[in-house]
Formats: C-alpha cells, sequence, structure tokens
C-alpha cells in the first residue's frame, strides 16, 4: 500500500505544472502552459478563497501533516504574470519560500528549480497530500469542466472536501 500512495503522490505531484489552467494550447509555449478555456471570474474567487484559507494550510505545513505540500505564485514580469507551483515549501515572515516546478511560458525572469517567494496577494493557491486525498488546490476545481473525461474523474476522485 505505501508503494501504491508514494506512486499516486509522485504522479500527482509531477503533473501539478499541467494544472497551471486548460484550455487551448498556445503555439511555441510549453505544454503545461494554457492561458484561456476557463472562467476568470470563477478563477479569481478561487484565488481569493485559497489566500482566504491559508492559515489551514500554514497550520497543517507547520504541523507536518501530510505530503507534497506546494504553493501557487503569481510571477510579475513587466505587464505580464504566470502562475507557477513552488514545492518543497517553508513558511517565511508574510508567505511561503519554495522551488519552482514547471517551465516559464510568459515570463522570462525565472526559471525551472529557482527558488521563489510567495508573499500575499502573489499567492494564488495551496495544496498537499493526505490520506491519499488532495486538499486545497482551488484552482484545479476551476479548471476541472475543461478537462478530458478521464483526466477530470482522476482528479474529482482525489479531491478532499475544502475547509470550512
Amino acid at each position: 500500500m505505501k508503494t501504491t500512495c508514494s506512486a499516486l503522490i509522485a504522479l500527482i505531484t509531477l503533473n501539478l505544472p499541467l494544472l497551471q489552467s486548460c484550455g487551448e494550447k498556445n503555439e511555441g509555449l510549453p505544454d503545461t502552459l494554457h492561458t484561456d478555456g476557463y472562467n476568470e471570474t470563477e478563477m479569481d474567487e478561487a484565488m481569493a478563497n485559497a489566500r482566504g484559507s491559508i492559515a489551514v494550510f500554514q497550520q497543517v505545513l507547520a504541523s507536518g501533516t501530510g505530503e507534497n505540500h506546494a504553493v501557487k505564485v503569481a510571477i510579475e514580469d513587466g505587464d505580464d504574470t504566470e502562475h507557477f507551483w513552488l514545492v518543497d515549501v517553508s513558511e517565511i515572515e508574510g508567505g511561503f519560500r519554495g522551488t519552482l516546478n514547471n517551465e516559464p511560458g510568459i515570463v522570462s525572469n525565472v526559471s525551472l528549480g529557482d527558488e521563489v517567494d510567495a508573499i500575499g496577494d502573489a499567492i494564488s493557491d495551496w495544496m498537499y497530500i493526505h490520506e491519499n486525498q488532495m486538499h486545497g488546490n482551488y484552482t484545479l476545481r476551476v479548471l476541472l469542466p475543461n478537462m478530458e473525461g478521464e483526466e477530470a474523474e482522476f482528479y474529482r476522485s482525489k479531491l478532499a472536501p475544502l475547509p470550512n
């Protein structure tokens, strides 16, 4: 059972960059980057709700509960903004520090593997795995209607209810 759970956790973690957004792929950009195909108002609400529940994530991270803790951060580069998952996160004053988990497709001021800080409103989501369930990941929930059937069902089956 431990091996199965570890494999599942690795699969979900490796797929986190794929879940930045859904929609049409853009020529010349990484396959993990999609810039449309979702409701922007719902996405803004999901990010606000994730920030509003960040205390839940902070408590879980501090207690060592769960695995594969990640924080999504908005990176700005001039007029452009792109959202990235940070892994290997730790709490710092005002936010989190972690390692960028995917290649940029819009911004050019960061690279895969960079250490990045997520502070305040730059935090756009959080997630962790506990007892084979994905907690948080508010933005994924907005993207589900635009995913292919089997992929969407896989993620729906792994999502835990959101905190109250």
